[in-house]
């Protein structure tokens, strides 16, 4: 499913009697170079992760083990996504806002992401980042 918001993405995990293994790779199934790799894990409940957007980043993120409640938002539109499947990531373009919540115990979050750490690059006020948004 592809939106304004975000596009799923996909890989066929490779299984046997040793278990199952999930590839991602730049241009073959993330559509960026990937500059950046980080996870969040150890995440308590209530604690929300992101509550942020990005001017140009782009990024996909992967439930390596658990689950985490994805809400994306542009000024116009919201989605809400279950991340919890190591063989799907949800891709997310620059100027969507997003927020990360309802961490299962032993959740890891992957982000694939397209840019070093820039911090000018992070609008972490939603009212600015609504402002910029209808300004586009």
């Amino acid at each position: 499913m592809s939106t304004d918001l975000y596009r799923r993405l996909s890989v066929k995990p490779f299984s046997d009697s040793r278990g199952a293994l999930c590839v991602w790779e730049q241009d073959r199934h993330v559509p960026y170079r990937i500059a950046r790799t980080y996870f969040m894990y150890e995440v308590p409940n209530p604690i929300h992760r992101g509550d942020h957007a990005h001017r140009r980043l782009e990024r996909t993120l992967i439930a390596l083990a658990g689950a985490a409640d994805l809400a994306l938002e542009d000024g116009r539109q919201q989605h809400r996504l279950r991340l919890d499947n190591p063989s799907e990531g949800i891709y997310v373009p620059p100027m969507v806002w997003t927020d990360l919540h309802n961490f299962t115990a032993g959740a890891v979050i992957l982000c694939l992401a397209s840019l070093p750490y820039d911090e000018t690059d992070y609008i972490r006020d939603k009212q600015i980042f609504l402002k910029e948004k209808s300004a586009q």
